[in-house]
């Protein structure tokens, strides 16, 4: 759009920033009755064409406000995705290590460490001796309450987390008003891990608790050219490492 010539305007309406529109648009109706006849047609039109621009200013703000709503509902919709993409990973790839530890747990031991092999990839699965972290797992297969009272007593602890805090009120300058305490209580039950490892040992254990012998597996590639599509990541993911978890 071409600016008349005949304009109190300092600035091409086109080129104006919102905030210069919109203050134009408020500031010209009040000085208009204090012009002359020529001076007022001139901001007549000005007026028009800042009118003009404010409109399609609005419409951009518009159209951006709703780009950036339908973008983050996008984003939101796609990180819910990747979420539940990554918990389903993340279990299957606990899942299968669990099967590896079953494997071996259902054989006997061959050696100090079990290989089990495919045709380029080693799988070495080695118990965790005693004395390392997690070299046997306990866990309890029914509930705290279903146990005897003696059993109970005899392999459960109470754990019991107390937090504690203050609300202070104050007045702006500092002055105490108002101190209130509060607490909160939670209570679960956990397994006393001598007692139950004791118990394993002499063959006393109760039913509902087991003792697992946990192991370490580490990977390696053996030999050969893959005949199987893998990721740009290969390299990184087949070093030998300690997947013990």
């Amino acid at each position: 759009m071409t600016t008349p010539k005949t304009t109190l305007l300092k600035k091409d309406p086109e080129a104006m920033s919102f905030w210069e529109l919109i203050n134009y648009s408020e500031t010209l109706p009040r000085t208009i009755a204090l012009l002359d006849d020529d001076s007022k047609e001139a901001a007549k039109a000005d007026l028009a064409a800042i009118a003009n621009q404010c409109s399609l200013k609005w419409d951009e703000l518009y159209i951006t406000l709703k780009n950036k709503d339908n973008f983050i509902e996008q984003l939101k919709f796609d990180k819910a995705q990747i979420d539940a993409a990554l918990k389903s990973h993340v279990n299957d790839r606990d899942d299968l290590k669990t099967m590896i530890r079953q494997i071996r747990r259902s054989r006997p031991p061959q050696s100090e460490c079990d290989l089990f092999s495919g045709k380029h990839f080693q799988f070495k699965v080695k118990a965790i001796t005693p004395g390392q972290n997690y070299s046997l797992k306990i866990l309890a297969t029914k509930d705290f309450s279903e146990f005897s009272p003696e059993d109970q007593e005899k392999f459960f602890y109470k754990e019991e987390k107390i937090e504690t805090k203050e609300i202070v009120l104050t007045s702006i300058s500092g002055k105490e008003v108002k101190r209130t305490p509060e607490s909160k209580t939670t209570t679960q039950f956990i397994l006393n891990e001598d007692a139950v490892i004791s118990a394993h040992t002499d063959g006393s254990l109760p039913h509902g608790i087991k003792v697992i012998q946990n192991y370490r597996i580490t990977t390696k590639r053996i030999c050969g050219e893959l005949d199987v599509e893998t990721s740009k990541y290969t390299k990184q993911f087949l070093r030998e490492s300690d997947t013990t978890s």
